[in-house]
């Protein structure tokens, strides 16, 4: 984003954590209505609309038939016959061709466009006002705000914010986004989302079959960790390794002002346990880490 002001990065960090910090982003929101909107996504989706209140939000997976993540969506239930999916931007076509792929003799019509939009963090972001979609719950676990929608509009009495300190903030926070943590390969129990993303107990949609089959009988072989680094900021793909062999990758990795060192999301098999000396390595070069779990 553009100036965000006087503010140093570990100040607007600690807005995005502990105050009112904002963002100015890009979403792409797909718009799905008509009268079978509602049971047309039910079959589409791993969340259960009925589940989701008018003027609600929830996050839900969109899936390959296989099972494996097209991408996370926030899902808000406008009502029965308008329900708004957004997305990080550069996600909604791929999601569009996706939906609209099994989307046949079904009275409801998608379109698509990408915003901009304001991301408020932090406890003291005011509760959401609107039940019209143009204000959703951030739906971040371990911190409280919202979005604004097709507004560049920061409020007066935000902090603004860099993308950078938005990074630092959402790796902070364990938020896996699509295209970074969350890719083609990833199956959706790998992201630790399930129990905010998915219905177990709904019936029948695309992809289905994988994630009821890992929460009876099954487990991932890896699992989304929040990591502290000692050392440089690792890139994305960066090997992780115990002392004898690869555990895992870095997903994302930034500096975080507040925390005084890189923080990081990556993949880690699931054997390794809390407090597991690693070392991050690429290029020749190298680093330190530690998977910290959350208190």
């Amino acid at each position: 984003m553009s100036d965000a002001g006087a503010a140093s990065q570990e100040e607007q960090e600690r807005a995005l954590l502990e105050g009112f910090g904002a963002v100015v982003r890009r979403l792409d929101l797909i718009e799905v209505g008509g009268p079978q909107a509602a049971s047309f996504l039910d079959g589409q989706l791993s969340q259960e609309i009925a589940a989701v209140s008018p003027g609600s939000s929830a996050w839900s997976f969109v899936l390959q038939p296989q099972g494996k993540v097209v991408a996370l969506v926030r899902m808000t239930v406008v009502s029965p016959e308008r329900i708004i999916l957004d997305m990080d931007a550069g996600f909604g076509q791929l999601v569009q061709d996706r939906l609209e792929r099994f989307r046949l003799r079904v009275k409801a019509e998608l379109s698509h466009r990408q915003v901009p939009a304001v991301s408020l963090r932090g406890p003291l972001v005011p509760a959401v006002e609107s039940g019209d979609g143009s204000q959703v719950d951030s739906l971040w676990p371990a911190l409280p705000g919202k979005d604004l929608l097709d507004t560049d509009e920061v409020p007066a009495d935000a902090v603004p914010c860099t993308r950078e300190a938005w990074e630092a903030a959402r790796i902070t926070a364990g938020l896996p986004v699509n295209g970074a943590e969350l890719t083609e390969r990833t199956i959706p129990a790998e992201s630790g989302l399930v129990p905010m993303a998915a219905s177990l107990t709904k019936g029948c949609y695309v992809g289905q079959e994988l994630v009821a089959r890992i929460d009876s009988r099954g487990h991932v072989n890896r699992h989304l960790r929040r990591l502290s680094i000692d050392g440089e900021v690792p890139p994305a793909g960066a090997e992780l390794r115990t002392a004898d062999k690869a555990v895992g990758n870095i997903t994302s990795a930034t500096f975080s002002a507040v925390a005084g060192h890189p923080v990081a999301l990556g993949y880690l098999r699931r054997e390794v346990e809390a407090g597991v000396a690693l070392s991050v390595r690429w290029d020749g070069s190298e680093a330190k880490a530690v998977w910290e779990p959350d208190d």
